[in-house]
C-alpha cells in the first residue's frame, strides 16, 4: 500500500512538473505570437518606420519580463522533474 501511495505522489509531481513546463512554453509562444501580430498590425496601420520605432519601444518594455516568466516556469517544471 505504501508503494502505491509513493507511486501516486510521484505521478502527481510528474504531472505538475509537466504542467509548469507546458505553461512556460505556451507563454513563450503566446508572447512571440502577440509580438508578431502587433508588428503586422502596426505596419499596416502606420508607416513602417513609425511601426518599427513603436515596436522597439514596446519590445524593450515587456519582452524581458515575458521571457523571464517563461524561463521561470520552465525551470520550475524541470526542477520538479528531479
Amino acid at each position: 500500500m505504501l508503494k502505491r501511495h509513493r507511486r501516486a505522489i510521484r505521478s502527481l509531481h510528474l504531472n505538475v512538473a509537466v504542467a509548469w513546463i507546458v505553461l512556460g512554453l505556451s507563454a513563450l509562444a503566446l508572447f512571440h505570437a502577440g509580438d508578431l501580430v502587433i508588428r503586422f498590425v502596426l505596419t499596416v496601420l502606420t508607416y513602417p518606420e513609425t511601426a518599427m520605432a513603436a515596436m522597439t519601444e514596446l519590445h524593450l518594455n515587456w519582452s524581458w519580463l515575458a521571457s523571464l516568466f517563461a524561463v521561470a516556469c520552465i525551470a520550475f517544471g524541470l526542477f520538479g522533474l528531479m
